[in-house]
């Protein structure tokens, strides 16, 4: 019997490779030291490692592992492998946390066009970025949520 994808297969594989690709930047960003937190908006972070400390290091490559984590959920809703615990219930999850971490882009959007933004305009393209993942993830949920209601594990 050939097994089909979920018709959500391919917002989940997309939503998957931009866990992924957030994974590798944090990864990245440990490697770049206090200019890589700096940029990507923990200058604290940053200074902590220019002083040595291990924990912008362990927290940053912690937050690696969740973004990894969550593309792994959204390759397991595509039917890449077998159904993980609480597949359904997760894979909402993680949309509706990206898709929160992304409502934020209106309101830096209109503090931008109003000047003198206490913020870089790159802010708001994170948020765009996140808002665009979450939305990836819950569409692509919502379209296969019958069949990832069907495969849950026994």
């Amino acid at each position: 019997m050939i097994k089909t994808q979920p018709r959500g297969a391919q917002l989940l594989k997309a939503a998957a490779f931009s866990s992924f690709a957030l994974a590798a930047l944090h990864f990245a960003v440990v490697f770049a030291g206090a200019p890589g937190y700096a940029y990507f908006g923990a200058p604290e972070l940053g200074q902590q490692a220019a002083r040595g400390s291990l924990v912008p290091a362990l927290i940053t490559l912690g937050l690696a592992s969740i973004f990894a984590l969550f593309g792994i959920y959204a390759l397991s809703g595509a039917h890449r492998f077998r159904p993980l615990p609480f597949l359904s219930i997760v894979l909402v999850a993680i949309g509706v946390l990206f898709t929160l971490r992304g409502l934020i882009l209106p309101f830096e959007v209109n503090v931008l066009l109003r000047g003198g933004a206490p913020f870089p305009p790159r802010y708001a393209f994170f948020s765009a970025v996140s808002l665009g993942v979450g939305l990836l993830y819950l569409a692509g949920t919502l379209r296969a949520w019958r069949d990832l209601r069907e495969s849950r594990p026994a």
